[in-house]
């Protein structure tokens, strides 16, 4: 309690004049589906860049135990786990420890289905708050050559990780499988052969995920 009423206040003081000046109030309206539109596109470029020059601000002001978070159209100011039994590590939101029980139990759960992933790839989880505030900017990719997959998970929910996981994890199997071939270039408009393998990843890493969830859900977890 301690900790955070010192937090409020240093940001506060800190801060007040910056928010004063930086921001403008828009209420976001409801898209024709009823679906809420998304952050990033409700904020505009200049404003966008405001936020990101903000974090890197209260990056070099807040104690070195609190988190700060870049999510799209916020940046949210946390404190670190201090309980020394607690060795959970926090990616902008993202519990490291759960995201790699769910992530072991989608391996499991495409080895039992006898999907093509052995060796498994190595996974490595990255922070990026340029690459979050960029429209389109990486979610995730695979890289053959060493078969390493890479997570952005700033400003992301961890349902949403998952899917990029299982969607790399495909091109993971392609490349076990020697189907990846030489791409050139990262434009499907360009490639047919791309354009095939990503159809592929995108069907089959969906359908894949949403059977796993499905069985999650339904109580089948071994």
């Amino acid at each position: 309690m301690l900790k955070d009423n010192i937090i409020s206040e240093m940001l506060e003081q800190k801060l007040e004049d910056i928010f004063n000046q930086m921001f403008i109030n828009e209420e976001v309206k409801e898209g024709s589906s009823g679906t809420p539109i998304a952050p990033t596109s409700a904020v505009r470029s200049e404003d966008r860049q405001k936020l990101e020059y903000l974090y890197n601000y209260l990056k070099n002001v807040v104690p070195s135990d609190a988190y700060v978070s870049f999510q799209q159209d916020r940046i949210t100011v946390s404190l670190k786990p201090t309980n020394p039994y607690d060795d959970k590590v926090v990616y902008e939101g993202v519990d490291t420890n759960k995201l790699t029980k769910y992530i072991g139990s989608i391996l499991e759960y495409m080895i039992d289905e006898g999907m093509n992933i052995k060796p498994l790839p190595e996974v490595k989880i990255k922070r990026d708050a340029e690459n979050a505030a960029n429209f389109f900017g990486r979610t995730a990719y695979y890289d053959p050559n060493v078969k390493e997959i890479v997570l952005y998970v700033e400003g992301r929910h961890m349902k949403d990780v998952c899917r990029s996981f299982v969607h790399e994890m495909v091109h993971h199997m392609q490349n076990l499988e020697g189907r990846l071939g030489n791409i050139q270039t990262a434009n499907t408009n360009e490639d047919d052969h791309l354009l095939e393998i990503e159809k592929e990843a995108y069907l089959t890493g969906n359908i894949t995920f949403r059977n796993w969830e499905d069985k999650i859900k339904n109580g089948y977890e071994k």
